[in-house]
């Protein structure tokens, strides 16, 4: 039996007493609705407008996320002393990791991104786990800690409210990160069928969902979500998900590879003069991509390897290029036939 513990000493890490201090101690510090403004102001100031980083910075309200929100659009890419550069201009860039963002935080992100002038590409919510399935007394994700089968848990339920900005084509993201959200299957789904919708947030790129609770139901619809989004969602990172199956991440992964390959593949081959038509379940035929949905087969006129003949608008002055591009994304988890790895015949 070990000794007992003097009352005074710290708690173990990872206890939940620990983390319930912990959490106290941050919200003492946190932001509140005109600090945050201010803050935003300043690394404005100092750094541009173009990407604004609260990283760490507690939030203690939603209405501090709002009022962050609004200092944003206020900046309107405007310089304070007339400088020019690509650091001023629209704010791009929003990094919101560990700023206690909570369900009610995501549905003011959800308006922020449907506003007219919101111009953000990128949005980063790493550690915010009071946006999915959490503890309500510490905040903690309630699948990553040890609890009693009596202990509340509480759904932020903030995964459904990004999906309805996700869901529409005014949405500008390319990339969404919420790694570490405490997202669980449900949401998994939500945000699955918000991305499957016909036109949802048509530039979209990069789903990082790492460190959550998907499991495979959550992954058979992310899989088919990336199907159906089209070429341009050539990122889903679904890795630290214990629950998940290996398989059915990969499954997931691959397929998003797939996309990012084959829409390399057709920007080289339509910068040389070349088409692309459309493929099956979606996907597009590019001369030469064997790995494309419905192109299982060579297409006529290919000189016996899946690449078109020069006569046919090709030539072999930048086939340098081309296979540099193929070769950056060969690295990926998803095998690539020999045939789609040679190079094509570009143009000059």
């Amino acid at each position: 039996m070990p000794a007992p513990r003097d009352a005074a000493a710290p708690p173990p890490q990872g206890s939940r007493r620990h983390v319930s201090r912990a959490r106290g101690s941050l919200s003492a510090s946190a932001l509140g609705p005109e600090e945050a403004s201010r803050v935003v102001r300043e690394r404005a100031a100092a750094n541009g407008t173009s990407r604004v980083s609260l990283k760490g910075r507690a939030l203690a309200s939603p209405a501090a996320l709002r009022a962050v929100l609004e200092a944003i659009l206020a900046l309107d890419g405007a310089s304070p002393s007339g400088r020019a550069g690509p650091e001023w201009g629209p704010t791009t860039t929003l990094n919101l990791a560990s700023a206690n963002v909570c369900g009610e935080g995501a549905e003011a992100l959800a308006a922020f991104l449907l506003h007219p002038r919101c111009a953000l590409r990128e949005l980063s919510l790493v550690d915010n786990p009071r946006i999915g399935v959490h503890l309500p007394e510490t905040g903690a994700p309630a699948h990553a800690v040890e609890r009693g089968p009596d202990d509340p848990v509480l759904d932020g339920g903030g995964c459904a409210h990004l999906a309805s900005a996700l869901r529409s084509p005014r949405c500008r993201l390319r990339r969404l990160n919420l790694g570490g959200c405490a997202i669980d299957d449900a949401a998994a789904s939500t945000l699955a069928r918000a991305v499957a919708a016909p036109g949802a947030c048509p530039d979209l790129a990069s789903l990082n969902l790492r460190s959550n609770d998907v499991g495979y139901a959550g992954a058979v619809d992310l899989k088919r979500a990336v199907m159906t989004h089209g070429l341009a969602l050539g990122d889903v990172a679904l890795a630290n998900n214990p629950k998940c199956p290996e398989d059915a991440r990969r499954e997931v992964e691959d397929v998003a590879a797939s996309n990012r390959r084959t829409s390399l593949v057709r920007e080289m081959v339509e910068s040389c003069g070349g088409g692309a038509e459309e493929g099956g379940e979606g996907g597009v035929r590019v001369p030469g991509d064997d790995t494309n949905p419905g192109d299982d087969n060579h297409t006529p006129g290919d000189d016996g390897a899946g690449v078109p003949r020069a006569s046919e608008g090709y030539s072999s002055a930048a086939s340098e290029t081309v296979g540099t591009v193929l070769s950056a994304v060969a690295g990926s988890r998803t095998p690539t036939r020999r045939r789609s790895r040679r190079r094509f015949r570009a143009c000059p």
